[in-house]
């Protein structure tokens, strides 16, 4: 059954300043990762038959980058998708709410194949497990940059509002 799960991280190596990290999302997002990775906080996937080979510095990242618009995609009815573009895991998820489940179907680019390639969640509970990602990684972040973690959406993540 399809999973993705953070785990909050709950220890850091304090910078010795905070970096603040860069204005735009997706350069932010990447140079979180990159601290993030130096934590105790774990990112797994899980689905289509396997445990995916994922990190925090790079394959959380990817992920992250397209999260904000899975989510608001999903919670206006709309198909949506992660893109896991780095080379080794190179999987792309579609989303695609039918009812109150959402069609989850894997494609790989690898010689890895998806058994099966299609899995079904239900529509809050993928909901609830995107938001909790977002939400341990803005409160993970805050150990690590809390300059960064007190710009939106991370400051509003780390609230529970996602």
């Amino acid at each position: 059954m399809f999973s993705i799960t953070l785990s909050q991280a709950t220890r850091a190596a304090a910078p010795e300043e905070d970096p603040g990290l860069s204005e735009d999302y997706e350069t932010a997002v990447m140079e979180a990762c990159e601290l993030l990775a130096e934590t105790d906080c774990e990112f797994r996937v899980r689905g289509f038959g396997a445990d995916w080979p994922v990190d925090v510095w790079v394959d959380l990242s990817t992920f992250m980058e397209d999260l904000p618009e899975v989510l608001e995609a999903l919670r206006g009815s709309a198909e949506a998708m992660s893109d896991f573009y780095e080379q080794g895991i190179q999987r792309t998820l579609y989303y695609r709410p039918e009812g109150d489940r959402v069609r989850i179907r894997c494609e790989s680019r690898t010689d890895w194949v998806p058994d099966p390639d299609t899995e079904w969640v239900g529509r809050d509970e993928l909901d609830r497990m995107l938001s909790d990602v977002a939400v341990a990684f803005a409160r993970s972040l805050r150990l690590v940059s809390p300059v960064t973690a007190a710009r939106e959406p991370f400051a509003s993540w780390a609230e529970g509002r996602v």
